[in-house]
């Protein structure tokens, strides 16, 4: 079983899984979509062998390798928004506006600590775990929503427009895996597998 959240870097590591499944045919992967915690308690449970996790994580409880590239944070906005002609936003664009944020604490707090003092002439309608949905959530009521890129899958150009922030953020994502736990033979020749490929890089 492995996961990861909706993000930019999944391609990468679906690439890794694939490349690795022409070297050995016969093993088969589970996919677990969820935010970091979500992914993290499974991993500490045994029910996750190896995750894209996005950082901040408990580096002490797991191994990991850092996986690129990093994903921006932005705003997903309608292409009928007031903003939408813009090619950044900065936090005084977004005073009195309605957001979509994540529901994650750390990520939240992060947002949060960008926006400044200008958070305070904002509402937090709602909050969501998976950036699939914010796009919908901003298609239908207007708001807009922070996410990184890459978080949003699949939306419609014509109808939504991913917008990078100023000054820059940017998220940093990891395959990780639980520390001094015992792994099935499949299991260590894909983490071996990874971090072979990811030494190239």
């Amino acid at each position: 079983m492995v996961g990861g959240g909706e993000l930019m870097v999944t391609e990468r590591f679906a690439s890794l899984i694939f490349a690795f499944q022409k070297q050995h045919p016969f093993v088969r992967f589970n996919y677990f979509t969820g935010t970091t915690d979500e992914i993290d308690e499974r991993m500490n449970h045994g029910l996750i062998d190896a995750a894209i996790l996005v950082c901040p994580f408990d580096t002490e409880a797991f191994d990991y390798i850092p996986v690129g590239p990093d994903a921006r944070w932005g705003v997903y906005l309608r292409t009928d928004d007031v903003l939408a002609s813009k090619d950044h936003i900065k936090p005084s664009d977004l005073h009195g506006r309605a957001l979509i944020l994540p529901s994650r604490k750390k990520l939240k707090k992060e947002i949060i600590s960008w926006l400044g003092e200008e958070f305070q002439s904002m509402t937090v309608p709602v909050t969501e775990n998976l950036g699939g949905n914010a796009g919908l959530f901003v298609e239908a009521s207007g708001f807009c929503a922070l996410s990184t890129e890459g978080a949003v899958p699949m939306y419609d150009e014509k109808k939504l427009k991913f917008i990078p922030l100023y000054p820059e953020r940017r998220i940093q994502t990891a395959i990780a895996w639980k520390r001094d736990v015992p792994r099935t033979p499949a299991v260590k020749a894909f983490l071996r597998f990874c971090k072979e490929a990811l030494a190239d890089r």
